[in-house]
C-alpha cells in the first residue's frame, strides 16, 4: 500500500519509509530500552498493583494456594511470572518493576509488527509503537495492554490476513488459540470478550468469498480444531497443577463466576442502576454490635456499602463539552469521552464495509473491514473497565495502549479505500481528523500523568528511598521523610513474622517492611465491600491481633464518604479504641500499633 507525495519529496520520503520498514523494529527496541532506562528506578507508590503483586507472588512462593488461601482478583499468569522471578531474586520490588517495563516494551514491539503488517507503512508502525512505549499504562498493570495487543496480532494473522498456504493459516489459528488461552490465564474478563471476537471470526472466515466457501470452511474447521486443542493444551498444565495443589474447584469455578460478573455488570449498565449516594455519617460507636448493625443496612442502605460509587468519577459529558465551548479544555476529561465516539465511528465504518463485502463477495474489502473490527474490538475489551468501572487515567491509559495501533490500522484501511475511489471523501477525511484529534487529546490528557506510566512520572524524583525486599526508588525530596517515617514506624512496632494489615489498600507497606498479612483480600473500599466485611474484619483484628494497622484515609473514590473513617466508621472506631496512633504520613496515612508495642502503653501519646 502506498500514498502520493509531491515529486520533490517522493524520493526522500520513500528512502525514509524504506529504512523504517527494514529497521524500524530495531530502532523502536533501542528507543524503548533507552527510554525506560531513564526512569526504571522510580514509581514507588502507596497504592496500586505493585504492592499486591509482590505480596501475592510471595505468598504463592510460600506455599499458599491461589484463590483458596488468598484472593487474587486476576488469574494465575498475572502472578506466576513474578513468583518465578522472586524464586531467584527473593521478593524484590525493583526486579518486578524491570519485568513490567520489559513487558511494556514487548507490547510496543508487537504493536509495531501489527501496524507494519497490516498497513505496510513503516512510519505508521513506528508512530504506533512510540506512543505505546511513551505511555505504556500504569507500571505493574502492563498485562492489560499486552493481552489486548497480543490477541489483536494473533487474530488478525489467523483469521483476517491470508497466509501463503492452508497449513500456515491453520498454524496461525492454532497460535491464536494458544495466545487467547494465555489471555484468559492472565485475566478472565477481557479473555471472555476476546472469545466473542474469536467466535465471530470463525463464523465469518468462510463467508463472502465467491467460489471458495468449501475450501475456506475446511480450513477454518481444521484451524478451529487446532486452536481449541492449543487452548486446552495451554490450560491443561494449570488445571492439573491446581488440583494437585488443592485449589482445582476454585480455579475452574472462577471462569463461570466471571461470566456471571460480566452479565451482572451489563444488566446494571443497561438498567442504569446506581446506588443512591450515601449520607455523610459520623464515626458512631465502636464494638462488634455497631459493626453488625452497619452490615445489616446492606448494599445501598445507610452505609452505602457495595454501592457503585466508583462510577461517579466519570466527568459529566455536558460539562466537558461546555468547557470546550467556553475555551477551557481539560484534556483528561475530554480523553475519557473521546474513545466512545472514535470507536463508534470505526465500528460503524467496519460494519458497513463488511456488509458491502459480503454482498459483493469482495475479499479485499472484507479483509479491510475485519482489520478495523478486530483491532478495534480487541482494544474495546478493555473499554468497560475504564469507562464503566474506573473512568480514570490509570484505566484509560491501559485501554489506549491497545487503541493506538487499532486507530492507525483502521484509519489507514479507510484512507486507502478512499484513495481507491471506493469510499466518500468526506467520510475518509472525517475518520482521519477524528483519529488525529483522538491522538492529540489522549497524548495531552495522559502523558503528563504518572498513571500513564510515562517518564513524566519521574519529574522531581531526586531523593533515593530504600527499604526491605528490593525497594529502591527515587522519590520526591519533600516526601522522603514520609516514606522513611512510615517504614520506621512499622518496623519499630512489629517483629519479623508479625502481621501488619492495611485498610483499605496499602500492601506496599507489607513489601517494604517484609511483614506478612493475614488478609485474604487485600483491597476493599466502599464500592466493593461485600456484606459481612465490616463485621468479619473486626473479628479478624480481635482474633489475630496484628502488631500494626495502617489506614489510608484518602477519598479513594473521590467522594468524602469513600474515606475509610466514613464508610467503615464502626471498624475505624474499633481500631482506634484498641490500638494506639504511632505516626501520620502523607496527610492521609495513619499508623496504629498494639499498646504493648508502644513504649509506655496507653500513656505514650499523652
Amino acid at each position: 500500500m502506498s500514498t502520493h507525495w509531491p515529486r520533490s519529496l517522493a524520493a526522500p520520503v520513500a528512502e525514509v519509509e524504506g529504512w523504517l520498514n527494514r529497521h524500524g523494529f530495531w530502532a523502536v527496541l533501542v528507543f524503548g530500552l533507552i527510554y525506560y532506562a531513564l526512569y526504571y528506578d522510580t514509581g514507588l507508590q502507596l497504592t496500586g498493583e505493585q504492592g499486591s503483586n509482590a505480596l501475592l507472588a510471595a505468598r504463592i512462593l510460600e506455599g499458599k494456594r491461589p484463590i483458596a488461601d488468598t484472593f487474587l482478583g486476576y488469574n494465575l499468569m498475572w502472578f506466576y511470572p513474578i513468583a518465578a522471578i522472586f524464586k531467584f531474586t527473593g521478593t524484590h520490588w525493583l526486579a518486578m518493576r524491570i519485568y513490567f517495563l520489559l513487558l511494556a516494551l514487548i507490547t510496543g514491539l508487537m504493536g509495531f509488527c501489527l501496524v507494519r503488517r497490516v498497513t505496510g507503512q513503516g512510519w505508521l508502525a513506528v508512530l504506533a509503537a512510540v506512543f505505546m512505549i511513551l505511555m505504556p499504562g500504569m507500571i505493574f498493570r502492563n498485562y492489560m495492554g499486552f493481552l489486548a495487543v497480543l490477541a489483536s496480532v494473533l487474530l488478525v494473522r489467523a483469521y483476517v490476513l491470508p497466509a501463503p498456504s492452508e497449513r500456515r493459516q491453520i498454524a496461525w489459528m492454532a497460535a491464536a488459540g494458544g495466545g487467547l488461552a494465555l489471555c484468559f490465564l492472565i485475566r478472565i474478563e477481557p479473555g471472555l470478550l476476546l472469545g466473542v471476537i474469536w467466535l465471530g471470526l470463525t463464523v465469518l472466515f468462510p463467508l463472502g468469498e465467491r467460489g471458495r466457501f468449501v475450501a475456506r470452511l475446511r480450513t477454518v474447521a481444521l484451524g478451529t480444531a487446532a486452536a481449541l486443542a492449543a487452548f486446552a493444551a495451554v490450560h491443561a498444565p494449570f488445571v492439573i497443577h491446581s488440583y494437585q495443589r488443592g485449589f482445582g474447584p476454585e480455579f475452574v469455578g472462577q471462569y463461570t463466576a466471571f461470566i456471571g460478573l460480566l452479565r451482572w455488570e451489563l444488566e446494571q449498565e443497561i438498567a442504569g442502576l446506581q446506588a443512591k449516594p450515601p449520607p455523610e455519617n459520623s464515626a458512631g460507636s465502636g464494638g462488634m454490635e455497631s459493626l453488625k448493625a452497619a452490615e445489616d443496612a446492606g448494599p445501598g442502605g445507610d452505609t452505602g456499602l457495595g454501592s457503585r460509587d466508583g462510577r461517579q468519577m466519570r466527568p459529566s459529558l455536558s460539562r466537558t463539552l461546555g468547557d470546550v465551548v467556553g475555551g477551557r479544555i481539560y484534556f483528561l476529561n475530554l480523553a475519557i469521552w473521546f474513545p466512545p465516539l472514535m470507536a463508534g465511528v470505526l465500528v460503524l465504518t467496519g460494519t458497513v464495509m463488511l456488509v458491502a463485502a459480503m454482498v459483493r463477495s469482495d475479499s479485499s474489502l472484507k479483509q479491510r473491514a475485519l482489520v478495523i473490527l478486530v483491532t478495534t474490538g480487541c482494544a474495546l475489551t478493555l473499554f468497560p473497565q475504564y469507562f464503566f468501572f474506573r473512568p480514570d487515567a490509570v484505566h484509560l491509559g491501559e485501554f489506549m495502549v491497545a487503541f493506538w495501533p487499532a486507530m492507525l490500522c483502521s484509519g489507514w484501511m479507510v484512507w486507502e479505500r478512499r484513495r481507491m475511489g471506493r469510499l466518500p471523501e468526506i467520510w475518509a477525511w472525517t475518520v482521519a481528523v477524528l483519529v488525529t484529534m483522538q491522538m492529540v487529546v489522549s497524548f495531552n490528557g495522559l502523558f503528563g500523568r504518572a498513571a500513564s506510566g510515562s517518564i513524566r512520572s519521574a519529574r522531581g524524583l531526586d531523593a533515593e528511598f530504600r527499604a526491605l525486599n528490593g525497594v529502591r526508588s527515587r522519590v520526591k525530596a519533600g516526601e522522603l521523610s514520609d516514606w522513611e517515617g512510615l517504614r520506621d514506624a512499622v518496623l519499630a512496632h512489629s517483629l519479623p513474622g508479625e502481621n501488619v494489615v492495611t485498610f483499605p489498600y496499602v500492601p506496599i507497606v507489607n513489601v517494604m517492611c517484609n511483614r506478612p498479612s493475614y488478609q485474604w483480600m487485600l483491597y476493599t473500599d466502599n464500592a466493593t465491600a461485600t456484606p459481612g466485611f465490616l463485621e468479619g474484619a473486626g473479628k479478624e483484628i480481635l482474633k489475630f491481633r496484628p502488631a500494626v494497622i495502617v489506614i489510608n484515609d484518602r477519598a479513594i473514590n473521590r467522594t468524602e464518604f469513600s474515606r475509610f473513617r466514613n464508610w467503615a466508621a464502626p471498624l475505624y472506631t474499633l481500631i482506634t479504641e484498641n490500638y494506639m496512633p504511632v505516626g501520620s504520613f502523607f496527610e492521609d496515612i495513619r499508623v496504629y500499633a498494639l499498646p504493648e508495642k508502644v513504649e509506655g502503653g496507653k500513656d505514650a501519646t499523652k
